[in-house]
């Protein structure tokens, strides 16, 4: 299993099916089994991605490595790794919509764990 971060890109296009980039960090094209697996796997929790959208980034987000700290401190923990990811993503989409020339919208990043193989570009 592996944890990522979702962020549905609008008006955004390319010549591939998947895109990996540094770190781990991927663009692919939303395709039907990915959306039944969401269905399937998240219900209605994981409404985020909707129909109109037809690629997703996807930036991983390491597992829990601070065991035995306290939960306010587990919360800071997160938080800053959650500001990261929204820092990085602002540099990434700056950038896409240099790459595009013009915009490129962003749908609402979310959290989620997944199990499933994840196309290769």
């Amino acid at each position: 299993m592996a944890n990522y971060w979702f962020c549905p890109l609008y008006s955004f296009n390319v010549d591939a099916e998947t895109v990996d980039l540094v770190e781990g960090i991927k663009i692919i094209r939303i395709s039907n089994e990915f959306v039944e697996y969401l269905d399937k796997t998240f219900g209605h929790s994981l409404k985020t991605i909707p129909s109109r959208a037809e690629w997703i980034a996807l930036f991983p987000h390491p597992e829990n490595i601070h065991k035995g700290t306290n939960f306010a401190e587990d919360v800071r923990i997160e938080f800053k790794a959650e500001e990261k990811v929204i820092n990085l993503l602002i540099d990434f989409i700056t950038a896409l919509r240099l790459y595009q020339k013009g915009r490129v919208v962003v749908g609402l990043l979310t959290s989620a764990t997944l199990n499933m193989t994840l196309p290769h570009s």
